[in-house]
């Protein structure tokens, strides 16, 4: 779920709302003007229909609205320590459900022009298991632990195409002008000009 809290005294944080949903747990989250996107997981290897993006609305502060539920092309749920991430550029949503046991992770790109009603446009299977995602000129940067930083073409995203890799694992990424800031295993910080 999501709550709502007034930070206007960061040392009182106040609660104004609060909306939860059905099964699984909210692994991330992003805002954009009166529209938040999340993503649950849920555990284990089993089925629920929590799982996936939610498109809420904010227009009203005190009353957030579910406006759509897009549970994504993943079955199953994931491992507790691999949970799902998002991020978006323009009007798409780039969705990651990581893998389970022997399932594949996912990585979805949806089009959310229509908030309630998100359409998946493309996808990519990955044999990974991705921490954090950045999208950055229509190019998608994947943090895996288990297989370093993926980077990804999304420039047509019916087809989007693995391009390179970097490292051997990665735990987070973050992309300012030409410059990548990859979080590695342990206590590195790596910096790349791509």
């Amino acid at each position: 779920g999501m709550w709502i809290l007034d930070i206007s005294d960061p040392f009182h944080p106040t609660p104004i709302s609060n909306i939860f949903f059905p099964d699984g747990f909210t692994a991330d989250i992003l805002v954009s003007d009166t529209l938040v996107y999340l993503v649950n997981w849920v555990e284990s290897g089993y089925y629920y229909n929590g799982r996936g993006l939610w498109v809420v609305s904010i227009i009203d502060i005190q009353n957030p609205v579910a406006l759509s539920h897009h549970p994504g092309i993943t079955k199953y749920g994931t491992f507790v320590y691999h949970k799902n991430t998002i991020a978006r550029e323009g009007n798409s949503v780039f969705l990651i459900q990581t893998k389970a046991a022997t399932f594949d992770s996912v990585m979805e790109i949806i089009d959310v022009t229509k908030p309630d009603n998100p359409l998946t446009v493309g996808a990519l299977v990955l044999p990974f298991s991705p921490y954090r995602i950045w999208v950055k000129d229509s190019i998608a940067y994947l943090a895996t632990t288990d297989g370093g930083l993926r980077i990804v073409d999304c420039h047509n995203p019916s087809m989007p195409t693995e391009i390179s890799s970097l490292l051997s694992a990665a735990g987070g990424i973050a992309v300012r002008d030409s410059l990548a800031f990859i979080a590695g295993n342990s206590a590195d910080l790596y910096i790349y000009n791509i």
